[in-house]
């Protein structure tokens, strides 16, 4: 019941927003090259289980001038050690140039999406893509790619280890032990590093305008995302309390099949990881369940028939059903006991 709720919930509030559902393909040519994936092979084309789902929307949208708001729901697969992997991902797409006004859209329907289903008490980390790319002046392209692969399994020890035999200047080293550390009021001695930094608190100040609050919102500039196609910002989301994260995305670009460049910006997360973290008493929200005999359930149609015309979810249950546990309905729902029409 609770996985029902959550992507009714969201569906309902993406629709509001323009987005429409897409479909994917589970089994397609392989696109990711990541060796965590299920290959097999067929007619002689290597073929794989989607281990997410917006590489495929990628490769296969066509340009347009025209925003594209897309929604999709659906299992993702991945080995984990010998075992495969099957988990139910959500997530939604805003494809459009790059906009500030797109990547807020997005971060504004994680808000009432959350909000809806009961998430609360969340931190967004933010981040850019482009904030170590300052380091190119500096180091040689293969050691930047070595450190962001320690960025990324969040090994920080070993990657000062590796900068400090880098020839790199005082001012450039205190710099990364700066990101690394990160404080608002930091300045650094690289300019072009100012002004990425500069750009990511002006990004956060829009969210805060538009009613994020200001502990909401945490810039770290030393998280990034696995995917390659990530171009600009990039967002993590984590409950307060618990470090795992809930879900993440950010604004991207890659080339579809026809060689077209495609930019925008999602969002996805694993629903099962909601599931563990929703508050339960959050689904009792507009949905009522009728208790009456059977022999009126003709006379009780136009009150369930008024209640949906409001939105509401109304459900006809006859009393006389064997078993019948009013508390557990209670959990679910309001419950709406009528013993005579």
């Amino acid at each position: 019941m609770k996985s029902i709720y959550i992507e009714n919930t969201i569906r309902k509030e993406l629709e509001l927003w323009g987005y429409l559902e897409i479909r994917i393909p589970i089994v397609s040519e392989n696109l990711w090259g990541n060796e965590n994936l299920l290959f097999f092979e067929k007619n002689g084309k290597l073929l794989s289980l989607r281990p997410e789902m917006t590489s495929e929307i990628l490769r296969n949208i066509k340009k347009e001038n025209f925003p594209i708001r897309l929604f999709y729901m659906g299992p993702i697969f991945r080995l984990n050690g010998y075992s495969i992997e099957e988990k139910f991902q959500i997530g939604w797409e805003l494809i459009y140039l790059p906009s500030l006004w797109r990547d807020l859209e997005i971060l504004l329907t994680i808000r009432n999406i959350f909000a809806k289903i009961g998430i609360e008490n969340y931190i967004i980390e933010i981040n850019n893509t482009n904030i170590w790319n300052f380091l190119r002046k500096y180091i040689k392209e293969e050691e930047l790619k070595n450190l962001k692969s320690l960025l990324l399994i969040k090994d920080y020890v070993s990657l000062m280890e590796y900068v400090e035999k880098l020839p790199i200047s005082v001012n450039v080293l205190d710099d990364i032990r700066k990101l690394l550390f990160f404080e608002d009021n930091y300045s650094f001695y690289d300019d072009d590093l100012n002004e990425e930094v500069k750009s990511i608190k002006s990004f956060k100040r829009e969210l805060v305008n538009l009613g994020y609050s200001p502990e909401s919102i945490l810039i770290n500039p030393v998280f990034i995302r696995p995917f390659e196609y990530y171009d600009g910002l990039i967002f993590e989301v984590y409950l307060e309390d618990i470090k795992q994260a809930l879900g993440g995305g950010g604004s991207y670009v890659a080339t579809n099949k026809n060689g077209e460049k495609i930019f925008g910006t999602g969002f996805a997360f694993v629903e099962e990881d909601l599931l563990k973290n929703i508050n339960n008493n959050n689904q009792k929200i507009n949905k009522k369940y009728y208790i009456c005999s059977e022999k009126d359930f003709y006379k009780i149609q136009k009150l369930i028939e008024e209640e949906r015309k409001r939105g509401n979810i109304a459900i006809f249950i006859p009393k006389e059903m064997e078993g019948l546990d009013l508390k557990e309905l209670e959990k679910d729902g309001e419950v709406i006991l009528i013993e005579n029409l």
